[in-house]
């Protein structure tokens, strides 16, 4: 017993990159149900806002799978005895990114610029906390892991701005 209790206090101490992937698996979660949400308001809009929820229902599954790779040694936790950061962390993930419901209250728009503007705010919000978090890494593969978070966070902005584009013509995915 007095073993598992050390694991445990020590599990509170230290946190790695596996539960920044944990967390930003939540994110995605987070940003399909936003999306999701908001084709449900906005109907008029709905093919493109379920194409973005697919897209982070994708990038759930590439960081799962990242995740599955990843080996994670002891000497790249990063210290917390208080457990500050890793609240901190939690707490941003829980709320600050695509919180779908006040979000959406408060969001009354039918101008697809501003939907797509809203979509690469909350992505921009995704990419500021993995640069954050990449700050706390130590090891090098942990921090080149953050960056393919990055980069995959940056696509998505990317298509959005590809989409953006195509709008004064039909558009498909409107």
């Amino acid at each position: 017993m007095k073993k598992n209790m050390e694991k445990h206090m020590n599990k509170q101490k230290n946190f790695s990159l596996l539960e920044i992937l944990d967390l930003a698996q939540k994110i995605e979660d987070k940003g399909e149900r936003f999306y999701r949400s908001a084709a449900a308001k906005f109907p008029k809009h709905k093919k493109f806002l379920l194409a973005m929820a697919n897209q982070e229902k994708g990038h759930k599954t590439f960081f799962k799978d990242i995740k599955h790779n990843v080996q994670s040694s002891e000497d790249e936790w990063v210290n917390d005895p208080d457990g500050v950061i890793k609240s901190h962390l939690d707490a941003i993930a829980a709320g600050l990114i695509f919180d779908t419901e006040s979000y959406l209250d408060d969001y009354s728009s039918d101008d697809i610029e501003e939907v797509m503007d809203a979509a690469i705010d909350r992505e921009e919000e995704t990419i500021l906390f993995f640069r954050e978090t990449k700050k706390l890494l130590k090891g090098k593969k942990d921090i080149e892991t953050i960056e393919d978070l990055i980069n995959e966070e940056m696509s998505h902005i990317e298509w959005i701005n590809e989409q953006r584009k195509n709008l004064p013509q039909q558009h498909p995915l409107l």
